[in-house]
């Protein structure tokens, strides 16, 4: 099952989600989040894929 499978519709408005990498020239400074391709609501930003995508099955997202 691929990460796209295991992710839920957007909360707010049944969109799909997609992923957000912040990616930077240090290691530890690269984020994750995921955004609604339908309303814009996204997650905060993580350090790790799967903190984003918990957060994001969670419902704990916000509209820009």
């Amino acid at each position: 099952m691929t990460e796209q499978e295991k992710l839920k519709p957007c909360r707010i408005c049944g969109g799909i989600a997609r992923p957000y990498y912040s990616i930077s020239t240090d290691y530890w400074e690269d984020t994750f989040s995921y955004y609604c391709e339908k309303c814009g609501a996204e997650t905060k930003e993580f350090a790790f894929e799967e903190q984003a995508a918990e957060a994001w099955n969670n419902g704990e997202v916000e509209l820009p």
